[in-house]
């Protein structure tokens, strides 16, 4: 059972007061958490009601146990996730991000957004939520983002790449020159096998040795209008 009571405290210690805090749904606004470190922010907003952060700033801060974890249910709009410590951070595709900025440390874990498991049986997994703002371009961890609007993704493109499939029934060996075999390749099928349409990778790092092979690979995914 979730503890949102406990939560609530979590993210908004009592020194500098509960800003912008309502019952009817965590809303808070106006906030600044430096170097705070949180027992553990892993608890999807209940079904039905919303939560949201608004103005929120967390800056170096730690998340003791588990991911940073914010799910459907959630609304952040203009906040920035800067350096923060954890082991993963996590949003379901449906969680509405609009104007959120992360950065990291240059050793950061893991940044998902995936559809949730209850979407399994939708004919497609893409959610294109109005509004979608997300600024990854100062995040230098491993990612795997599926299933929102790339388009409203930015990215750095030294570190980092955006994909999109041209229909549903896509197949990476329909790309003439690409090797189906390799991450990209790989990465292709698994958005056709998830059915969603939009993806965000990480680059391999300059020291790994396919790195050379994958920006191959991406450049003929550039000039087939698939990466961008």
């Amino acid at each position: 059972m979730v503890d949102y009571a406990r939560l609530i405290d979590a993210m908004a210690p009592v020194k500098g007061g509960l800003l912008g805090l309502s019952r009817k749904g965590l809303e808070l606004s106006g906030h600044r958490f430096e170097k705070t470190v949180f027992d553990s922010v892993q608890d999807p907003a209940p079904q039905g009601q919303s939560y949201a952060l608004r103005d929120v700033v967390f800056e170096r801060c730690e998340v003791e146990t588990g991911p940073f974890w914010l799910s459907q249910g959630w609304v952040l709009e203009n906040v920035t996730i800067a350096k923060l410590k954890a082991w993963r951070i996590m949003f379901d595709a449906r969680t509405a991000l609009r104007g959120v900025t992360l950065t990291s440390l240059a050793r950061a874990g893991r940044l998902e957004i995936l559809p949730g498991i209850d979407t399994e049986a939708r004919e497609s997994r893409q959610f294109d939520t109005e509004g979608f703002a997300l600024d990854i371009s100062g995040y230098k961890g491993d990612l795997r983002i599926m299933g929102v609007n790339a388009e409203g993704i930015t990215i750095d493109p030294e570190r980092q790449y955006r994909l999109r499939l041209p229909r549903a029934d896509f197949s990476p060996r329909n790309v003439e020159g690409l090797d189906p075999h390799s991450l990209m390749g790989i990465a292709l099928s698994q958005m056709a096998s998830m059915r969603v349409r939009d993806a965000v990778y990480a680059l391999p790092l300059p020291k790994d040795e396919y790195r050379e092979q994958e920006l191959e690979s991406l450049a003929i995914l550039t000039r087939a209008g698939i990466a961008f």
